[in-house]
């Protein structure tokens, strides 16, 4: 790949016509400009891939091979309402609030309602996989994956933030704000291997999980409430907004899975041997 991206570049080079170029000033004026990008942006995006990475290390070391699997499962299936309806909103969030930033105009109210927006479009799948996560797993990849869905149905609350994240992808980047982005993926990293140690000590890898994804959700929160705070929003009305939701699929999901045991209790007993339904 490298050598491909090289080889365009050299190609480029020689072909592309020349139609004069950015002067000394001009360069300077724009590295000066987007300082921030190069700074922060960068480290920013290494670090995501630790986040998710190092846990996984961390599990492996601790816990074994397969435990691991089961939670590699997990994040997979959880990963796709993610990459197939949160990163599409998220491109289109990240267009209209450019076009905001470049017209100079107030962007307090338009971040805050796309934020309410991302929750609710969130609760959906979360719901779904909440209610039967364990059941999907089990279905869809056999009975000895049945600590997978229960791990899923625990990670799936830290899905959730990272959800609405992706709906609002590249906030940081129009607000220059990449080091408070930063800095929580930072800490969100450090306190993920602290969890999976704890877990370790308590020889829990259920505990091991509740701590990665509580530690998560912490400093998600901080950190939304840290930037949105310099657009002068206040995050009261969005967090009670967002606890009722969470509580909606806490209570919803566990009337699902009850309905759902009865009727499969009623007409197929056999079948509620293969699931923890309570």
């Amino acid at each position: 790949m490298i050598a491909g991206q090289l080889v365009t570049l050299w190609h480029m080079r020689r072909h592309v016509p020349h139609r004069g170029g950015v002067g000394r000033e001009a360069a300077r004026a724009a590295l000066a400009d987007y300082r921030h990008l190069m700074l922060y942006q960068t480290p920013n995006n290494l670090m995501i891939q630790m986040r998710e990475q190092v846990p996984n290390l961390a599990i492996g070391l601790l816990f074994g091979n397969t435990v691991l699997g089961y939670y590699a499962v997990s994040i997979k299936v959880l990963n796709m309402p993610i990459n197939f309806i949160a990163q599409a909103v998220g491109k289109v969030f990240y267009q209209s609030l450019s076009e905001l930033a470049w017209a100079k105009k107030s962007m307090a109210s338009f971040i805050a309602r796309n934020f309410d927006r991302a929750i609710a479009l969130g609760v959906v799948p979360v719901l779904g996989l909440f209610a039967f996560g364990d059941v999907f797993a089990v279905l869809f990849f056999g009975g000895a994956y049945l600590m997978a869905g229960e791990i899923l149905r625990l990670v799936v609350f830290r899905a959730f933030f990272t959800f609405v994240s992706v709906c609002m992808q590249s906030i940081d980047i129009v607000l220059a704000k990449q080091h408070y982005t930063l800095a929580a993926t930072v800490s969100q990293t450090a306190l993920g291997v602290l969890s999976i140690v704890l877990g370790a000590v308590g020889h829990s890898v259920m505990l091991a999980i509740a701590l990665l994804v509580v530690s998560y959700i912490v400093i998600q929160l901080i950190y939304y409430q840290t930037l949105f705070a310099t657009q002068g929003i206040r995050m009261r009305r969005h967090y009670a907004y967002m606890l009722l939701c969470l509580i909606g699929v806490l209570g919803a999901g566990w009337l699902l899975r009850a309905g759902v045991a009865a009727v499969v209790g009623h007409w197929w007993p056999a079948a509620l041997a293969w699931f923890r339904i309570w």
